[in-house]
């Protein structure tokens, strides 16, 4: 596969936010002068292409999450995903007060809910402590995690309430474990990370963009695309239980 070449004196283009860079390991790389096609692209925008490697890197990342990731205000970050839900390339839920943010095809909406909790980092914290102890008892689990048992027994009802940990006893009898649906949502990451990378280049090459496939890994993929400015290159992580929440 041709790679392209990394000149150390070609910069990061300055419309897209310090965040997202350090996040996706996004540099700037020399090539010909890209060839653009007619008509307009919404992702030759810097604010709605950061939008977009945003929602495919964390999907159901929150707009509060996404606006201090991207250091965008409010208002702006709400104008751009809301062409880009019109066009069709980012799709947006709304779980109580938050708005999530999605990729449009990358997840079928039925886990989006699953998503959501493990873009929170209390929530990942208790799922990742069920999942890693099956059972564990309810004061296991609250010493392990927040002394605030406020705090603890709210993540606990929303993990209930999306189907992602079930309770067996009663009172500080209770035991947690991971739900059948949840199992089947970590099979779904590993197995579909393939057709996760389809979806996204297929979205990019219809927007004009020319993506490159320069490595697939494990669970990650290195891509170069043309920038509002310049080529650039950056990682995509291809399961989202495989990596951080968003910085």
């Amino acid at each position: 596969m041709k790679r392209l070449r990394h000149s150390p004196s070609v910069t990061i283009p300055s419309g897209l936010a310090k965040g997202l860079q350090r996040a996706l390991s996004l540099e700037a790389v020399t090539l010909d002068q890209p060839s653009r096609r007619p008509g307009p692209s919404w992702l030759l925008n810097p604010r709605r292409l950061e939008i977009v490697l945003t929602a495919a890197a964390y999907p159901g990342i929150h707009l509060r999450s996404a606006s201090r990731l991207l250091l965008s205000p409010l208002p702006s970050l709400r104008f751009h995903v809301e062409r880009l839900a019109v066009h069709n390339l980012l799709r947006t839920r709304r779980m109580g007060n938050r708005v999530l943010l999605f990729l449009s095809g990358q997840f079928p909406p039925s886990v989006e809910p699953f998503l959501a909790v493990w873009e929170d980092p209390l929530d990942r914290r208790v799922l990742e402590l069920i999942r890693a102890h099956p059972g564990i008892p309810r004061p296991l689990l609250g010493r392990q995690i927040v002394p605030d048992s406020g705090v603890l027994e709210r993540s606990l009802a929303r993990l209930r309430a999306v189907g992602a940990v079930r309770t067996r006893g009663a009172r500080e009898g209770r035991r947690f474990e991971v739900t059948a649906g949840w199992r089947r949502f970590e099979d779904l990451c590993r197995r579909g990370m393939a057709d996760r990378l389809q979806v996204f280049l297929s979205l990019l090459e219809a927007e004009g963009l020319h993506p490159l496939l320069e490595e697939l890994r494990t669970d990650e993929a290195r891509i170069a695309v043309d920038g509002p400015r310049s080529r650039i290159r950056f990682t995509l992580p291809l399961n989202p239980l495989g990596r951080g929440t968003a910085p």
